[in-house]
């Protein structure tokens, strides 16, 4: 496929269009890493950090945190591996991030 090994040729032919829903909690400014993570994350935002939450894809609220921080790094629980959601509320909206906890 030639837009998979030039992706700029979907550029000139298109022009630079956005794939994907962009709307308030999809802020690209705001970080989160590492991505897997073991037993730490780290998040950076423009904006000070309220709240955060970190959920299994069950729902479960696995971890909690009210940081009141632009940035700031949390130690983990141990948590089983897997795919988390991580809320991160600020004074305006929130972000939804997803995050894999590795073995």
């Amino acid at each position: 496929n030639p837009f998979i090994d030039r992706p700029e040729l979907a550029n000139k032919i298109w022009g630079n269009a956005t794939v994907g829903i962009t709307g308030p909690g999809t802020d690209h400014r705001v970080r989160v890493y590492p991505n897997p993570a073991r037993d730490m994350i780290r998040i950076e935002s423009p904006g000070q950090v309220h709240h955060i939450e970190l959920y299994s894809l069950c729902g479960h609220l696995a971890f909690e945190a009210r940081p009141m921080l632009k940035d700031s790094s949390f130690s983990l629980p141990t948590l089983p591996a897997g795919v988390y959601l991580l809320r991160i509320l600020d004074r305006e909206q929130q972000h939804t991030k997803k995050i894999v906890i590795a073995p």
